[in-house]
């Protein structure tokens, strides 16, 4: 058997593996950003409240898109940050193991082109997913702009959002009541 030969047919079948793995992984991402799609517009719903205190206070249907918007950025940002870490974590703990058992020596360098392009791909990703809740939200919003227009005219406050401390002490606020109503 020549060497060369023999050579190529095992660059070949890792070649496959990596591919096969690739898809795996690739699966795995669109699972994971499909949950995220999942959890954000079902806790639209269970942060009503939240939401209408914000609009209570002054907030624009716009900052409150950017507000879903940025917990999804957030959120996938803290996911590959999360896998970044434990894919080192392992491969820094596992790598005297794997060359004692294996005779295998995998370096752990930074990431290349290709792994920073698909981290930008999956947040780039993540962010579009988060569109989706704040399009939702931003519906939800127009639904009820009457009822909420009605209560601050009943109640003769005009909405406003100069004060950023009123605005996060209504976060804080919203909060509190869910955790508290919750059992949390």
């Amino acid at each position: 058997m020549l060497p060369g030969l023999a050579l190529q047919e095992i660059w070949e079948i890792t070649g496959a593996a990596e591919r096969a793995l690739f898809a795996v992984s690739a699966l795995v991402a669109v699972v994971g950003l499909a949950g995220m799609l999942v959890a954000m517009l079902t806790g639209l719903n269970e942060r009503r409240r939240e939401m209408a205190i914000l609009r209570s206070v002054g907030a624009r249907p716009v900052h409150v898109f950017a507000l879903i918007l940025g917990e999804a950025i957030l959120l996938t940002a803290a996911g590959i940050a999360l896998g970044v870490a434990t894919l080192y974590i392992g491969l820094i703990a596992g790598q005297s193991w794997l060359e004692a058992r294996l005779g295998l020596f995998i370096a752990a360098g930074w990431p290349g082109a290709r792994e920073i392009g698909l981290m930008a791909m999956v947040a780039i990703a993540g962010a579009a997913i988060g569109v989706v809740p704040g399009m939702e939200n931003l519906s939800m919003f127009s639904r009820r702009r009457a009822d909420i227009e009605a209560l601050n005219g009943s109640i003769g406050m005009k909405p406003r959002i100069g004060n950023a401390w009123l605005l996060l002490a209504a976060i804080f606020s919203s909060a509190t009541t869910w955790r508290t109503t919750s059992g949390r």
